[in-house]
């Protein structure tokens, strides 16, 4: 058995309890998904003359990209609205409730069975 099945099978719930983050939130896609604008930033927004300094600009649009007062600052593109369609909407319509006479007479047998 691979060391990676073995670990996760036999000693999976070790790892869940002990975590921190939700298991979701461990998975490593975030930083799969983070290679393509490393890639861009590298390669139009970096300096070209010196690796350190190569790094500390994309480092720095990193943090940018990440910082959620920065964030909310983006245009967000705007959301295409379409109409309901017909079985939708009578799916919406609420049902008849019965008038508010027919309820109070039902309260008041209600109260007077349990006098007894």
């Amino acid at each position: 058995m691979p060391t990676t099945v073995h670990k996760i099978l036999i000693h999976g719930h070790e790892i869940v309890e002990s975590s921190i983050l939700p298991i979701g939130k461990m998975s490593e896609e975030a930083k799969e998904s983070c290679n393509k604008y490393i890639k861009r930033f590298r390669e139009d927004f970096s300096r070209k003359c010196d690796r350190i300094k190569n790094m500390e600009v994309i480092f720095c649009r990193l943090l940018v990209t990440s910082d959620p007062v920065i964030s909310r600052l983006r245009k967000l593109p705007p959301k295409k609205l379409r109409s309901l369609s017909v079985y939708s909407v009578e799916l919406l319509i609420p049902p008849s409730v019965p008038e508010s006479s027919q309820i109070s007479s039902n309260n008041t047998s209600d109260a007077s069975d349990d006098d007894d």
